[in-house]
């Protein structure tokens, strides 16, 4: 049993989606939730589904059965017949009797937050490496939620006899979830083991590396393919990018570096996504420059800057010189490139510059080739 594709089980019957967050009474967490939830939105239609409306219910805690209250789920309850829901997301991180209690007093479809951003990076998923690692993911969100698929047997528990059908299932279902999780973990490693050996032979034979880091759909695969001039082939979506890609770039006839484009960071990432994310971003570990790619016409932007740079603490990256990107500078206003690039000044203590670039224009491109240029080689 999967958890990919759920958004997509039937495409006979268009998903029809509503979305729930849950915030405190303070004003900030709310307008953040309201962010947070434009941001599921994105990812909820860009799997397939409409969303047809959200609510965010203000609460101090989750409901430890429902998550959220008793009235706003008989609110959403009510909404079901009048907005034709076949699919309710939650805003945040629902245990398996959580998903199970609220589907059945809805009788529709109910997902967390975690599992549609996994359903996403199936969808997004080519390389051998990817595969593996949200296969993994899946795997591991799973086998807590196994007791959830056999709820409906545990009449054969308890008293004589409780070792039934129901059980023996749910422990065998556990057993083979646990060695797939081993044996993936097995392959992930020796992939991680190999590219460990290139990143060692790019050290040994000195060659400069600049990291490209942001938040996911900020522009960076764009970026890196308009620094290497290669034709565009990314697509204008969450995830696009689930693997490093590396290449060359040459300063003049006889200077050049190496360039890598890594995975989008992302707010409140799965905890089972978190160590193959940070697997993959501490490709850039030994990065001389971080190209920091910032969406400049991003609503989630002081969300997103944040997450960057909570990212870099955690991964310990926050003393690499970095320069920033603020890019997609077509859709703003130059007021709005210069308080961006205040935000970005206050946030990273590493930052060098940050330079304005349209990608989709090609502004702003030989400036950054120029900067990198500088950094690395004085010239």
């Amino acid at each position: 049993m999967t958890i990919s594709s759920k958004l997509k089980s039937n495409k006979k019957v268009a998903e029809r989606a509503y979305l729930v967050g849950l915030s405190s009474f303070s004003k900030h967490n709310f307008i953040k939730e309201e962010l947070l939830l434009n941001e599921l939105k994105e990812l909820v239609e860009s799997a397939g589904a409409k969303v047809v409306g959200h609510a965010i219910q203000k609460r101090k805690n989750p409901h430890p059965s429902t998550y959220i209250g008793e009235g706003k789920l008989l609110e959403i309850i009510n909404l079901i017949t009048i907005l034709d829901i076949n699919l309710l997301v939650i805003n945040g991180g629902l245990s398996g009797t959580q998903q199970m209690v609220i589907e059945g007093k809805t009788g529709i479809k109910v997902l967390d937050r975690n599992a549609v951003i996994l359903d996403v990076f199936a969808t997004r998923a080519k390389s051998k490496e990817a595969l593996l690692q949200v296969s993994l993911a899946q795997n591991e969100y799973l086998l807590p939620r196994l007791r959830g698929q056999w709820t409906h047997l545990e009449r054969f528990s308890g008293g004589i006899g409780n070792r039934g059908p129901g059980e023996t299932q749910l422990e065998t279902d556990r057993r083979l979830v646990s060695q797939r999780i081993s044996l993936l973990r097995k392959k992930i490693k020796k992939i991680y083991a190999h590219r460990a050996r290139l990143r060692n032979n790019r050290t040994k034979n000195s060659l400069p590396n600049v990291g490209i880091i942001g938040y996911t759909n900020a522009g960076k695969s764009s970026m890196m393919q308009a620094i290497c001039k290669r034709k565009p082939t990314v697509a204008n979506r969450p995830f696009e990018t689930l693997d490093t890609t590396t290449g060359k770039v040459w300063a003049n006839k006889d200077l050049y570096f190496s360039i890598t484009d890594t995975v989008g960071f992302f707010s409140n990432l799965p905890v089972e996504l978190t160590s193959a994310f940070k697997a993959t971003i501490e490709e850039i570990n030994n990065a001389d420059i971080l190209l920091h790619v910032v969406d400049g016409s991003s609503a989630n932007i002081g969300i997103q800057i944040d997450s960057v740079k909570q990212t870099l603490i955690d991964l310990k990256l926050d003393t690499i010189p970095m320069i920033t990107s603020i890019n997609k500078i077509d859709l703003i206003d130059q007021a709005s490139i210069d308080h961006i690039s205040n935000n970005i000044s206050k946030n990273f203590t590493n930052n060098i510059d940050c330079i304005a670039t349209s990608t989709k224009n090609d502004v702003g491109i030989v400036e950054v080739k120029n900067a990198i240029k500088y950094e690395l080689f004085g010239q």
